[in-house]
């Protein structure tokens, strides 16, 4: 518990879920329609909807991460609440 607690605390744990070589692939195919979208609609347009979608997904991110430590908090408070009744 330490190890993991002394992490978190020095910004080192890393929350980045690793890739499968099915999601490589997928990725593979989303850049290649990507690079078709820059061909058809120029660069400019490209870069505004990957920067307006990279905050979406910034957003979204954060409010599974709060959403997944709200879970946690409330389990925990559960099974002390459920251990000590």
């Amino acid at each position: 518990m330490d190890r993991l607690l002394f992490e978190i605390y020095n910004d080192t744990y890393n929350i980045t879920p690793k890739y499968d070589l099915g999601e490589a692939e997928l990725n593979k195919k989303l850049s290649a329609k990507w690079e078709e979208v820059q061909k058809a609609l120029g660069s400019e347009f490209l870069d505004s909807l990957l920067s307006l979608d990279g905050e979406r997904i910034d957003r979204e991110g954060f409010y599974c991460y709060r959403e997944g430590f709200r879970l946690g908090v409330s389990l925990m408070l559960e099974a002390l609440t459920s251990a000590t009744a």
